[in-house]
């Protein structure tokens, strides 16, 4: 009788690491998120505090960069390599994000749930729906406001690559894309790429 029970024991505690394992992937996600955003605001010195008029679209919108099936590992990794003066991708500088974080990048686009932020980051910051926040531009009640991409994490979940559309009072804006690297356990930007100005 001991010996059958054995067998089963040790698959019950398997299982149990297995979900316990796949459950603080999912919060290590959410935590990095969090962590990332609020690193890009203070890195742009973004009034987007509680008391602040202005605010952060509180859903994600989806990535700009294309990514899908047809791009090779290698045109995904000249995705984020930065420009140089000339308008050039410049080829010298160190490869953050690279061809082995393709499928992984690729499954991340793939998900098409809509995710909001974090409670926690709706506390500290001034958040809305964004058809509040359009609502809100058609009525000339303006204000800067900043919309988020989810970050695609590397393979190794020590790199990050997330998009932030930023919106003035009048018609300007900007899309702007942040690799960042996770160093000495502290989520830092490496790298700015331009998207789009207006």
């Amino acid at each position: 009788m001991k010996n059958y029970m054995k067998p089963k024991l040790l698959l019950f505690f398997i299982f149990i690491f297995i979900t316990c394992s796949s459950q603080s992937i999912a919060d290590i996600h959410n935590i990095d998120t969090d962590l990332i955003i609020t690193k890009i605001i203070e890195s742009n010195r973004a009034k987007v505090q509680k008391n602040d008029a202005n605010k952060i679209v509180q859903q994600f919108k989806k990535i700009e960069r294309s990514l899908t099936t047809n791009t090779t590992p290698n045109e995904f990794e000249g995705l984020f390599v930065s420009m140089g003066v000339d308008g050039m991708p410049n080829f010298k500088l160190k490869k953050i994000i690279t061809k082995d974080d393709y499928e992984y990048f690729l499954l991340q686009s793939q998900n098409t749930d809509p995710t909001e932020i974090s409670d926690a980051l709706k506390k500290k910051y001034n958040f809305d729906l964004l058809e509040n926040v359009l609502g809100d531009r058609e009525k000339e009640k303006r204000y800067e406001y900043y919309q988020f991409t989810k970050p695609y994490f590397s393979k190794d979940h020590q790199k990050a690559y997330i998009e932030v559309e930023y919106y003035s009072a009048g018609i300007y804006g900007d899309g702007m894309a942040y690799i960042l690297e996770k160093i000495n356990g502290e989520w830092v930007i490496v790298r700015g790429l331009n998207l789009w100005i207006t």
